[in-house]
């Protein structure tokens, strides 16, 4: 393995093998999946690096690579320590978040607000998330490479609803949409705009310290439905598709993350 340091052995690494019955959790390019979290068998832990980051390239373009770095290597490979975007990663209550005891081991930021074109939905209030911090604090994004979409709680996507309105000049509808043919076939629910939007602004994130910009491909697709986003309602968590060409961060001896965003990801080189 190839360090900060330079080339480095690590001994009694344990991985293993899995069979994916249900032909939906990996995609077809996948060989395998790394575990990148605070658990006992992730290989962050297993290789005993305090910090690691990534760079999740653009879906569209299976010609490019998606980078990942471990230790001294970490910020470097990212490009520096210039334009990073820093902020807390927060312990969760698993009890007031009624969630399992192996939640601890995932990473969560702090969400005060979401605004679009200077429009903000004012300071996002702890009880109208799921996910709680240990110390009472303000509700809970889980940071996720494995979700596709991105989620929000159910009053905090009525407050999204309400700021895109007044950025956007449009209301969100669910539309039941049917995708494939025959044994393939299969419906899901998305949420669309009833009307074209008004402009192609970035969505943004208001972490303590650190906002993140998403630019419109990465939260919402123009296909034969119209305009719809790549965002559904659930437990907060922030998925893959916004974390796109975005260099990610983890300290976790200082538990901070920090992000920024590049042109692309295969282009990140030691």
């Amino acid at each position: 393995m190839t360090t900060g340091a330079g080339t480095t052995r690590k001994h009694e690494v344990a991985l293993a093998c899995a069979v994916d019955w249900t032909k939906k959790m990996l995609p077809a390019a996948a060989q395998g999946i790394v575990g990148l979290s605070r658990g006992p068998m992730s290989l962050v832990k297993q290789l005993r690096f305090t910090e690691f980051s990534y760079c999740l390239r653009d879906p569209l373009n299976s010609s490019m690579r998606s980078p990942l770095w471990f230790g001294g290597n970490a910020q470097s490979a990212a490009g520096g320590k210039d334009g990073w975007r820093t902020t807390a990663l927060v312990e969760i209550s698993t009890e007031r978040s009624m969630v399992p005891e192996w939640a601890k081991n995932d990473y969560y930021v702090e969400l005060d607000q979401i605004c679009i074109n200077g429009k903000c939905s004012g300071q996002l209030q702890e009880e109208d998330f799921r996910l709680k911090s240990s110390d009472g604090g303000k509700g809970l994004m889980l940071v996720d490479s494995g979700n596709t979409y991105m989620h929000l709680d159910p009053k905090i996507f009525k407050a999204l609803k309400s700021v895109m309105f007044d950025a956007l000049s449009v209301n969100v509808v669910t539309k039941e949409i049917t995708k494939g043919e025959g044994e393939g076939k299969s419906k899901s629910n998305m949420n669309c705009f009833d009307e074209t939007p008004t402009g192609k602004p970035d969505l943004v994130l208001k972490f303590p310290k650190a906002d993140m910009s998403i630019p419109w491909a990465s939260y919402v697709e123009k296909g034969e439905h119209g305009f719809c986003l790549y965002i559904l309602e659930g437990t907060s968590l922030l998925g893959n598709f916004q974390q796109h060409n975005v260099s990610m961060l983890y300290d976790l001896k200082e538990n901070e993350l920090s992000f920024k965003r590049v042109d692309d990801c295969s282009s990140i080189t030691l």
